[in-house]
């Protein structure tokens, strides 16, 4: 006998149950392969940005999906599981530094007038940008006359950065004992935690590429390892971390799936 839990699916996407399905019955239920289960359930709709097609479930499948898996599954309702301890929220404000109001300030006034202009890839760009500058750092790029970037990328990194000042006062207060999951969106910002961390002296890993198995067996099995770094995509889905009681969002993804 198998038995798999799950929090999936996490963003109510039925296309998440094939991989559980097949790990337990090897395609009883919902077919052989993810390709035979979208056909049967999924329209195929085509991607024009890249990334690859996606998948939209045909909601007049639903009484059929759920006649396939519902002898196979059970839900159980967070009210149902009293014993679990209920999460603490703690939403820390810094304040904004005089070196990046000019830029924060060029930001909003954009977003102003790609309203004018109809170019709304803008709003996205200069959303970024103010994302950025709350981080203390800025990826910054000269424009010509037209709005195209021209030269090179460059780093703009505030010497003053609240947001990393806060991080360093939350892990003085945090105890050694407990493990801590820290969540990042952009690579600098990675960058910047991991200095903080290397000053302080507290045993970090990173969850990236190929190790990141091997990271987070050493993460749950070291007690010394107090710290896993990584970006919601990579640790948001599939690795089970509940040896790490405390979550912090060093920036808060944008996605409510990624975020929940």
């Amino acid at each position: 006998m198998r038995l798999g839990m799950t929090g999936t699916p996490v963003d109510k996407n039925p296309e998440a149950l094939w991989p559980e399905f097949y790990l337990i019955d090897r395609g009883e239920t919902l077919g052989k392969t993810m390709g035979l289960f979208r056909a049967a359930f999924f329209i195929e709709k085509k991607s024009y940005w890249g990334g690859g097609n996606t998948y939209k479930f045909r909601l007049a499948k639903s009484k059929q999906l759920n006649k396939l898996i519902q002898n196979k599954s059970i839900v159980y309702k967070d009210t149902e599981c009293s014993d679990l301890p209920a999460k603490v929220y703690n939403t820390i404000t810094v304040r904004q530094i005089s070196d990046s109001k000019e830029y924060y300030e060029k930001a909003v006034n954009d977003i102003k007038q790609s309203k004018q202009t109809e170019k709304y890839e803008d709003v996205d760009f200069a959303y970024t940008k103010m994302r950025q500058l709350s981080s203390g750092f800025l990826y910054y790029q000269e424009k010509d006359e037209n709005g195209k970037s021209i030269g090179d990328r460059f780093e703009l990194v505030f010497p003053e950065n609240p947001k990393l000042e806060a991080l360093e006062s939350l892990m003085e207060q945090i105890p050694d004992h407990v493990k801590v999951l820290i969540f990042h969106e952009f690579t600098m910002s990675k960058m910047m935690i991991r200095d903080l961390l290397k000053r302080m002296k507290i045993k970090h890993l990173v969850l990236l590429g190929k190790n990141k198995i091997e990271n987070i067996k050493i993460f749950k099995k070291d007690p010394s390892m107090r710290v896993l770094l990584g970006h919601p995509k990579q640790m948001g889905t599939g690795p089970n971390l509940q040896v790490a009681t405390c979550t912090i969002f060093f920036e808060s993804p944008d996605s409510y799936i990624l975020r929940s």
